[in-house]
């Protein structure tokens, strides 16, 4: 088996693992001594260090960001894909993002345990299941150039940052739901297309301010 696969397999054992132990919900692993932001910062360089010099399928950059975050949390804190309903909301940003259904690429909780059913299956379904991101300390969007053919397109990029003030936003319109740390992770390492970050940093007065913008860039 080679070290890829290995590697590949060792993030299927640890993703899709038992969740529970004798003593209940396996307990999170994250260093308490850290903020939540030191913990995600890490895990970002943990998954630049790992896949900056790859080329691979979306799906598998996602696989590795989730494992980065894993280490850094627990398994029992990080989850990918919780969607919400956003046609329902009440935020006017609700007009800047297409569809009616988003989904968050990779989430953790605030404390132990995954309880995350399709939005029309918790407790406020009305509100688009926004009581969810109350119980969630970090929320990202990832992109990488190179799970593409023509490198990122800075339309893409400004649509994870207008998906995220938006989450942000109706989170400030509810009392009982308070706003969780918020990423967009871009990892530019495409052979021969380089991102342009200039360009994207001039659009982001338009978004909401506390979007923290993670960025790598890695040529192989």
């Amino acid at each position: 088996m080679s070290a890829h696969m290995r590697s590949l397999r060792a993030v299927h054992i640890a993703g899709c693992g038992r969740t529970k132990s004798s003593e209940g919900i396996m307990p999170s692993v994250s260093d308490e001594s850290k903020t939540p932001d030191q913990l995600f910062r890490e895990a970002w360089r943990s998954f630049c260090a790992l896949a900056g010099s790859t080329r691979a399928p979306e799906a598998t950059y996602q696989v590795w960001l989730a494992q980065a975050l894993i280490d850094q949390f627990g398994r029992s804190r990080v989850a990918r894909e919780p969607n919400f309903r956003h046609k329902r909301f009440v935020t006017p940003l609700k007009a800047d993002v297409p569809g009616s259904t988003v989904f968050l690429d990779a989430v953790v909780t605030r404390a132990d345990g995954i309880d995350m059913p399709h939005w029309v299956r918790r407790e406020d379904p009305e509100r688009g299941g926004i009581g969810l991101v109350g119980r969630l300390v970090a929320v990202s969007e990832s992109k990488v150039a190179a799970s593409t053919t023509d490198g990122l397109q800075q339309g893409s990029v400004r649509q994870d940052f207008a998906k995220l003030s938006m989450l942000l936003d109706e989170a400030d319109s509810h009392d009982d739901v308070a706003a969780p740390l918020a990423y967009v992770c871009v990892l530019d390492n495409h052979q021969s297309r380089k991102y342009n970050f200039t360009t994207l940093e001039q659009t982001l007065g338009r978004y909401d301010e506390r979007i923290a913008l993670l960025r790598h860039t890695s040529r192989t």
